[in-house]
């Protein structure tokens, strides 16, 4: 909680704010369920639910102290709700931080704290897919309706609309920003199809 909060009180000297927060916490080791320790367990969790609620709070407690509200954008994960093979633990921390942006959202609201998350589906990063199979690039991309992988500038773009006079009466949503993965696999067909 402290380098939270000497994060929060950086911004408030330099900035006069916060007056916007994106949380983006990601550790995705891959390894299948029977494989998991609770040691890796505990680190993703560490890192992807505990990383987001410190920095969350700090920044809420600074907006309510400043009395003049804000917004919290939670950069999640579809993965929040969709399962992927290898990532259980990956899978349980994003579909906490969904929960937790909702709850952030009620109990928030009354100070003008909206809080929202933005879903991304597959995106292409070549520093943080540095681990991932290039067969698992390939079904992943080819699994999108629109035909291409998600690139930074897409999930930014949803933080931004959130984070605008645009979204002003946008609450606890969870906006995916998939390409229309969630809404079905492309490519997977009857025969005939």
């Amino acid at each position: 909680m402290a380098a939270a909060r000497r994060m929060v009180d950086g911004v408030r000297r330099a900035l006069d704010g916060p007056n916007v927060l994106g949380t983006n916490a990601v550790a995705y080791p891959h390894t299948p369920f029977l494989e998991l320790s609770p040691e890796e367990w505990d680190a993703v969790l560490d890192t992807n639910l505990k990383g987001v609620l410190l920095t969350c709070q700090a920044a809420a407690q600074a907006l309510v102290a400043a009395g003049r509200g804000g917004r919290i954008v939670a950069v999640d994960s579809g993965a929040a709700t969709t399962a992927l093979w290898g990532w259980a633990h990956y899978c349980a921390s994003k579909v906490d931080v969904d929960s937790m942006t909702t709850a952030m959202a009620l109990e928030l609201g009354g100070h003008d704290i909206q809080v929202n998350a933005v879903l991304p589906g597959y995106v292409d990063v070549d520093e943080g897919g540095q681990h991932l199979d290039p067969a698992y690039k390939h079904q992943a991309r080819s699994a999108v309706p629109l035909g291409r992988a998600g690139e930074p500038a897409d999930v930014a773009g949803a933080v931004l609309l959130l984070a605008s006079p645009l979204a002003d009466f946008v609450n606890g949503a969870s906006l995916a920003v998939d390409g229309g993965s969630g809404a079905g696999r492309s490519g997977v067909r009857l025969a005939g199809g």
